[in-house]
C-alpha cells in the first residue's frame, strides 16, 4: 500500500509545490496514524495499515525533497547520509522507552502515544500556518503582476514622459513572472528527484 502513496506525493508537490504542502500533507498523516493507535477495535488495524505505509512513503519523500531543494546538489549526499546516521542513533532509544513504558506505565502506550500525538498536531498547525501564509502571498503576487500588466500594456510607447516608468515596471513583470516559472519547474524537478530516490 506504501507504493500508492508515491504518485499521490507527486501529484501534491507538483499541485501545491513543495514548500510546505508536503510538510502538512505528512504531519497530517501522522496525525491519522496516532489517532487510530488510540483505537483499540480490530477494523482500526487496518486503517492503522495503510496509514503507516503512506506516511512512511510521504515522510522520506518530504525529506529527499525538502534536501534536494533548499541546498545545493554537491551537499546532497552529506546531509542525507548524516540525518540517515542520526536517525539511525536515536533508533537505539526505542529499547530504554519500551522498558520505561513497561516498567513505569504497566505496558499502558496511551501517555506515550497522546504525547506523540500532541507534538504531530502541532507540528501540523504549523505547517497549515505556514501553507495558508504561502498561498496568500502568491496571491497578492498574482494579483500584483495582473494590476502591474494592466497598466504596462496599453501605455508602453505611448509617449516620452512616462517610458522609463512603463519599462521598468515591464522588467518588474517580467522578473516576477520568471520568478513563477523558476517554483514551477524546482517543483517539477524534486517530484522527480523523490520519485528517483524512493524507486533506489
Amino acid at each position: 500500500l506504501g507504493l500508492t502513496a508515491i504518485p499521490l506525493f507527486g501529484w501534491t508537490v507538483a499541485r501545491f509545490g513543495h514548500s510546505s504542502a508536503p510538510f502538512l500533507a505528512t504531519s497530517f498523516l501522522s496525525v491519522l496514524w496516532l489517532t487510530f493507535n488510540l483505537v483499540t477495535s480490530e477494523w482500526a488495524l487496518y486503517l492503522l495499515y495503510l496509514f503507516s505505509g503512506w506516511h512512511r512513503q510521504f515522510f522520506f519523500s518530504t525529506f529527499f525533497t525538502f534536501v534536494a531543494t533548499e541546498f545545493p546538489i554537491e551537499v546532497f549526499g552529506k546531509l542525507a547520509g548524516l540525518t540517515n546516521l542520526s536517525a539511525g542513533l536515536m533508533s537505539f532509544t526505542q529499547t530504554p522507552l519500551l522498558e520505561l513504558v513497561l516498567n513505569s506505565f504497566h505496558g499502558d502506550f496511551v501517555l506515550p502515544i497522546a504525547f506523540q500525538l500532541t507534538m504531530a498536531s502541532l507540528l501540523f498547525a504549523a505547517s497549515a500556518i505556514v501553507a495558508v501564509g504561502g498561498v496568500a502571498g502568491c496571491r497578492r503576487r498574482s494579483m500584483s503582476v495582473e494590476e502591474a500588466t494592466s497598466e504596462v500594456g496599453p501605455n508602453v510607447g505611448g509617449g516620452d514622459g512616462g517610458n522609463n516608468a512603463q519599462v521598468e515596471r515591464a522588467v518588474a513583470v517580467g522578473e516576477v513572472l520568471v520568478e513563477l516559472d523558476e517554483d514551477r519547474e524546482l517543483g517539477e524537478t524534486s517530484t522527480r528527484q523523490a520519485a528517483l530516490q524512493n524507486s533506489s
